[in-house]
């Protein structure tokens, strides 16, 4: 499976963000504390369930709101 589009929603430092992937490289390019980290936690998330760095879902939600969303679209190859 090949992961072609990521939508996250209140996902730790990230707000709201949309992405699309190319289907062989990409690159995260960005100033620390950006979210860089925060985008392949996210896929690690969608991959396994939980996340890398937290072992309570809880922590994973932007301060101060409710809920957080971390949403992918996949292409079988």
């Amino acid at each position: 499976m090949i992961l072609t589009e990521l939508n996250i929603l209140n996902y730790r430092n990230i707000r709201e963000a949309s992405m699309a992937f190319a289907p062989k490289l990409n690159c995260l390019i960005g100033l620390n504390g950006q979210g860089k980290t925060n985008v392949l936690d996210a896929i690690y998330m969608l991959s396994f369930t939980k996340s890398a760095y937290t072992t309570q879902d809880s922590l994973n939600i932007t301060h101060v709101q409710e809920m957080a969303m971390v949403q992918g679209v996949y292409k079988m190859s």
